[in-house]
Protein backbone atom coordinates (compact mmCIF):
# COMPACT_ATOMS: atom_id res chain seq x y z
CA UNK A 1 0.00 0.00 0.00
CA UNK A 2 2.84 2.27 0.69
CA UNK A 3 4.14 2.03 -2.68
CA UNK A 4 1.17 2.53 -4.07
CA UNK A 5 0.65 5.36 -2.46
CA UNK A 6 4.50 6.81 -3.46
CA UNK A 7 3.35 6.41 -7.08
CA UNK A 8 0.32 8.10 -6.53
CA UNK A 9 2.52 11.28 -5.31
CA UNK A 10 5.48 10.89 -8.03
CA UNK A 11 2.39 10.78 -10.51
CA UNK A 12 0.72 13.92 -9.44
CA UNK A 13 4.10 15.54 -8.88
CA UNK A 14 4.50 14.90 -12.71
CA UNK A 15 1.37 16.16 -13.58
CA UNK A 16 2.30 19.50 -12.00
CA UNK A 17 5.34 19.71 -14.00
CA UNK A 18 3.24 18.95 -17.21
CA UNK A 19 1.05 22.54 -16.73
CA UNK A 20 5.12 24.37 -17.00
CA UNK A 21 5.67 24.88 -13.09
CA UNK A 22 8.98 23.00 -13.28
CA UNK A 23 9.85 24.30 -16.39
CA UNK A 24 9.38 28.01 -15.28
CA UNK A 25 11.34 27.23 -12.53
CA UNK A 26 14.28 26.03 -14.41
CA UNK A 27 14.25 28.54 -17.20
CA UNK A 28 14.58 31.46 -14.49
CA UNK A 29 17.55 29.63 -13.50
CA UNK A 30 19.14 28.94 -16.49
CA UNK A 31 17.21 29.58 -19.63
CA UNK A 32 20.41 28.57 -21.79
CA UNK A 33 19.74 25.00 -22.19
CA UNK A 34 16.38 23.00 -23.02
CA UNK A 35 16.12 20.42 -20.38
CA UNK A 36 13.20 21.36 -18.65
CA UNK A 37 11.21 21.75 -22.39
CA UNK A 38 12.85 17.79 -22.25
CA UNK A 39 11.51 16.66 -18.89
CA UNK A 40 7.90 17.76 -19.72
CA UNK A 41 8.08 16.15 -23.01
CA UNK A 42 9.81 12.48 -21.27
CA UNK A 43 6.70 13.21 -18.61
CA UNK A 44 4.08 13.04 -21.27
CA UNK A 45 4.65 9.31 -21.66
CA UNK A 46 4.41 8.69 -17.79
CA UNK A 47 1.40 11.35 -17.29
CA UNK A 48 -1.07 10.36 -20.65
CA UNK A 49 0.11 7.05 -22.78
CA UNK A 50 0.23 4.64 -19.66
CA UNK A 51 -3.43 6.28 -18.83
CA UNK A 52 -4.43 4.81 -22.43
CA UNK A 53 -4.61 8.91 -23.37
CA UNK A 54 -2.29 8.94 -26.78
CA UNK A 55 -4.00 10.92 -28.49
CA UNK A 56 -3.59 13.75 -25.73
CA UNK A 57 0.19 12.35 -25.16
CA UNK A 58 0.79 13.26 -29.12
CA UNK A 59 -0.66 16.76 -28.52
CA UNK A 60 1.27 17.44 -25.98
CA UNK A 61 4.31 16.94 -26.80
CA UNK A 62 3.63 18.81 -30.14
CA UNK A 63 2.76 21.72 -27.78
CA UNK A 64 5.72 21.28 -25.87
CA UNK A 65 8.49 21.08 -29.60
CA UNK A 66 6.35 24.21 -30.96
CA UNK A 67 6.31 26.26 -27.67
CA UNK A 68 10.60 26.00 -27.79
CA UNK A 69 11.18 27.76 -30.63
CA UNK A 70 10.21 31.25 -29.84
CA UNK A 71 12.28 30.85 -26.56
CA UNK A 72 15.38 32.56 -25.98
CA UNK A 73 17.58 29.48 -26.77
CA UNK A 74 20.51 29.75 -29.32
CA UNK A 75 20.00 28.09 -32.40
CA UNK A 76 21.64 24.97 -31.92
CA UNK A 77 20.12 24.60 -28.76
CA UNK A 78 16.66 24.58 -30.68
CA UNK A 79 17.79 22.55 -34.00
CA UNK A 80 19.14 19.72 -30.95
CA UNK A 81 16.19 20.22 -29.00
CA UNK A 82 13.96 19.24 -31.70
CA UNK A 83 16.30 16.71 -33.19
CA UNK A 84 16.38 14.88 -29.90
CA UNK A 85 12.40 15.10 -29.79
CA UNK A 86 11.93 13.67 -33.15
CA UNK A 87 13.98 10.42 -32.02
CA UNK A 88 12.05 10.23 -28.88
CA UNK A 89 8.78 11.25 -30.64
CA UNK A 90 9.45 7.67 -32.79
CA UNK A 91 10.22 5.37 -29.82
CA UNK A 92 6.62 6.68 -28.18
CA UNK A 93 4.83 6.38 -31.51
CA UNK A 94 5.86 2.80 -30.55
CA UNK A 95 4.93 2.79 -26.91
CA UNK A 96 1.60 4.78 -27.57
CA UNK A 97 0.36 2.12 -29.82
CA UNK A 98 1.13 -0.91 -27.25
CA UNK A 99 -0.65 1.80 -24.65
CA UNK A 100 -3.78 2.32 -27.05
CA UNK A 101 -3.83 -1.45 -27.54
CA UNK A 102 -4.37 -2.06 -23.34
CA UNK A 103 -7.57 0.28 -22.42
CA UNK A 104 -8.09 3.28 -21.09
CA UNK A 105 -6.48 2.29 -18.07
CA UNK A 106 -4.07 -0.71 -18.46
CA UNK A 107 -1.54 -2.39 -15.69
CA UNK A 108 -1.00 -3.16 -12.15
CA UNK A 109 -3.03 -1.66 -9.33
CA UNK A 110 -0.56 0.46 -8.95
CA UNK A 111 -1.14 2.23 -12.55
CA UNK A 112 -4.87 2.00 -12.31
CA UNK A 113 -4.40 4.13 -8.56
CA UNK A 114 -1.56 5.96 -10.82
CA UNK A 115 -3.76 7.14 -13.45
CA UNK A 116 -7.30 7.03 -11.24
CA UNK A 117 -5.65 9.48 -8.81
CA UNK A 118 -4.26 11.95 -12.51
CA UNK A 119 -7.86 12.11 -13.46
CA UNK A 120 -9.39 13.34 -10.25
CA UNK A 121 -6.32 15.86 -9.62
CA UNK A 122 -7.97 19.49 -10.51
CA UNK A 123 -4.82 20.63 -12.51
CA UNK A 124 -4.61 17.52 -14.43
CA UNK A 125 -8.63 18.25 -15.37
CA UNK A 126 -7.48 21.77 -16.41
CA UNK A 127 -4.67 20.63 -18.40
CA UNK A 128 -6.46 18.35 -20.32
CA UNK A 129 -9.16 21.31 -21.27
CA UNK A 130 -6.48 23.50 -21.89
CA UNK A 131 -5.04 20.58 -24.63
CA UNK A 132 -8.44 20.24 -26.25
CA UNK A 133 -9.10 23.67 -26.21
CA UNK A 134 -5.56 24.14 -28.12
CA UNK A 135 -6.60 20.64 -30.16
CA UNK A 136 -9.72 22.52 -31.50
CA UNK A 137 -7.74 25.03 -32.65
CA UNK A 138 -9.56 27.49 -29.80
CA UNK A 139 -6.27 27.78 -28.22
CA UNK A 140 -2.74 28.35 -28.45
CA UNK A 141 0.58 27.07 -27.12
CA UNK A 142 0.88 29.58 -24.64
CA UNK A 143 -2.42 29.02 -23.27
CA UNK A 144 -1.18 24.85 -22.89
CA UNK A 145 2.28 25.96 -21.56
CA UNK A 146 1.40 29.34 -19.88
CA UNK A 147 4.98 30.07 -18.28
CA UNK A 148 6.92 32.46 -20.74
CA UNK A 149 10.60 31.63 -21.37
CA UNK A 150 13.08 33.83 -19.36
CA UNK A 151 17.07 34.51 -20.04
CA UNK A 152 18.52 33.29 -17.04
CA UNK A 153 19.30 35.97 -14.44
CA UNK A 154 22.69 36.33 -13.05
Amino acid sequence: MRQATASATRGLALAATLLGSAAAQAQTAAADNTSAYRSVYETSQTIFDQCGDVARSDLYRRVVREKVDPCPFTEVEKADFQTWAAARGVRFAGDSAQAASQGPVPGAPDAVRHCTALAADVNMREARRRLDRYGRGEADVDEVIQEACRPAQP
